[in-house]
């Protein structure tokens, strides 16, 4: 199959250039309770947001559950994303790239989503105590067998995608990417480009630095993922703060809201960007919807890489 059959002429993966990231929705970020993530997700919908992204870790299947609901008689034109790879045992989050574990992992997931393929299934994380051939052949084999439609990576280094290239046609990439984080704008996305993969970033939003709210540590409720990563702690989220002021200016002269304009600058790259910010509010929903109609401008393209340049971010990105 040509590689353009699968990537920049996927009209279902790239339809919108935006999508939604349901992790949220069952208590990364907070508690939130089921029927408010229902109304969420319905509206991602109703406003034709169809790429919805979700993995059998969130809340240890239960997110998927709820996406199932969610799609059960919508399903026509909604992309489903999930992940496998990684699952919960003892409270922790471990890597099982196995085999035996890719096939059973998806074979549930579809069970728990409601539906007889997935759109686009991730390896999670690569398992440095299994090849990444092995787990992508799995995978590999399920699309064969008409369970998975495409095949995709997550937070995988450029060796890796080299490699699981080598065994199938990887349709996308998922990584974190912002103003804030750009890390895969040193090498990785070159190797996108040549191998045409499309790059599906999550975290777009920076975790709600970007977001044009300046709130404060204290702020952030009990059990929100948030309380443990360094960028959200003391003198790192008063700087990270204050960089991300810098979005003010370039969305007072657009009319535009912070978030809109972090979004814009993602989806305007050079190399195809998918976004798939996540919220637990219907009106941050809206207006990060809103971002698919804003249009920057050279300038102010500039103008915003050169205020959030590689590296300025302070604090790690994730947890110690």
């Amino acid at each position: 199959m040509p590689r353009s059959a699968i990537n920049h002429h996927d009209d279902e993966l790239h339809r919108g250039a935006l999508g939604f990231g349901a992790m949220g929705l069952t208590g990364t970020y907070g508690a939130i309770t089921r029927s408010d993530a229902r109304r969420v997700l319905d509206r991602v919908l109703d406003i034709g947001i169809s790429h919805i992204d979700t993995a059998a870790s969130y809340g240890d299947g239960d997110n998927e559950r709820l996406v199932g609901e969610a799609i059960a008689g919508r399903r026509d034109g909604v992309f489903v994303a999930t992940k496998c790879g990684v699952r919960w045992r003892g409270g922790r989050l471990l890597r099982d790239g196995a085999p035996t574990a890719i096939t059973a992992g998806v074979e549930m997931s579809l069970s728990r989503l409601g539906i007889d393929a997935v759109d686009l299934v991730y390896l999670h994380r690569v398992d440095p105590d299994v090849p990444i051939e092995e787990s992508i052949g799995a995978l590999s084999r399920l699309r064969d067998k008409g369970l998975v439609r495409r095949i995709g990576v997550s937070e995988a280094s450029v060796p890796m995608i080299r490699r699981a290239f080598s065994v199938a046609p990887i349709a996308a990439l998922q990584s974190e990417y912002s103003l804030m984080t750009r890390d895969v704008e040193q090498g990785t996305i070159g190797v996108l480009r040549e191998l045409d993969i499309t790059l599906v970033a999550y975290s777009p939003l920076a975790r709600g630095l970007l977001g044009g709210s300046a709130a404060k540590l204290d702020e952030i409720g009990r059990g929100d993922f948030r309380q443990t990563v360094p960028r959200f702690r003391g003198d790192h989220l008063r700087a990270n703060l204050a960089r991300a002021a810098a979005l003010g200016d370039v969305a007072r002269a657009c009319g535009a809201h912070p978030a809109q304009v972090a979004l814009a600058w993602l989806m305007a790259q050079h190399h195809p960007v998918v976004p798939i910010p996540g919220t637990t509010r219907l009106d941050a929903l809206e207006q990060n919807a809103r971002a698919r109609e804003l249009r920057l401008t050279r300038e102010q393209m500039a103008q915003l890489s050169r205020a959030f340049p590689l590296g300025a971010a302070a604090g790690q990105r994730g947890p110690e």
